[in-house]
């Protein structure tokens, strides 16, 4: 266990799933600081969240444990019963994050810039997108980093996907084709 006593560990960690709970938080915290680098003040919302999106899609490549991690926790959360005190407190850490959503300075800069369509509920469509990210970036995560095609592959659906929400929210989207 990384050089530490059960001794040490224990005086930080009262059972393996406080640890395991804390370090999902971590991982969670840093895919959304990475994330939130990304931008620059300058871009329009629609660059900024390109940005996010194109970043986002990095980490997971870089970091393919760190979202795998993600899935396995969440499967893991879902299905067992848990301490009801750490639940308590991941529910608090979720409850937080999603009231002020790392999406959505990208989102609301866009509507108000105009590279965004306007949306009545921007929250919604902040957890649209990271539901629907981080679906396909688990998915990502599970391809073998030997099956250097499939993970090419992986990448690209990954990109292709998050070009497709970009094209979704463009004003441009509200435009019925002419024919």
């Amino acid at each position: 266990m990384a050089g530490v006593s059960r001794v040490t560990f224990y005086k930080h960690f009262q059972s393996m799933n406080e640890l395991i709970f804390e370090v999902q938080m971590e991982i969670l915290e840093s895919m959304t600081v990475f994330v939130r680098r990304a931008p620059s003040a300058e871009m329009s919302g629609k660059e900024m969240l390109t940005s996010m999106l194109d970043a986002w899609i990095d980490y997971a490549w870089q970091h393919p444990e760190y979202i795998k991690f993600i899935l396995l926790f969440d499967l893991h959360y879902e299905a067992y019963d848990s301490n009801q005190e750490l639940k308590e407190q991941y529910k608090n850490f979720v409850s937080r994050e999603k009231e002020r959503h790392f999406l959505m300075d990208a989102l609301e800069v866009g509507f108000q810039d105009g590279s965004l369509k306007s949306d009545t509920e921007p929250l919604k469509t902040a957890h649209f997108i990271f539901t629907s990210m981080m679906g396909i970036l688990q998915k990502m995560s599970l391809t073998s980093k030997d099956d250097w095609n499939n993970e090419l592959d992986d990448i690209d659906i990954a990109n292709r996907f998050a070009g497709m929400l970009i094209q979704y929210l463009s004003p441009e989207s509200d435009k019925s084709p002419t024919f």
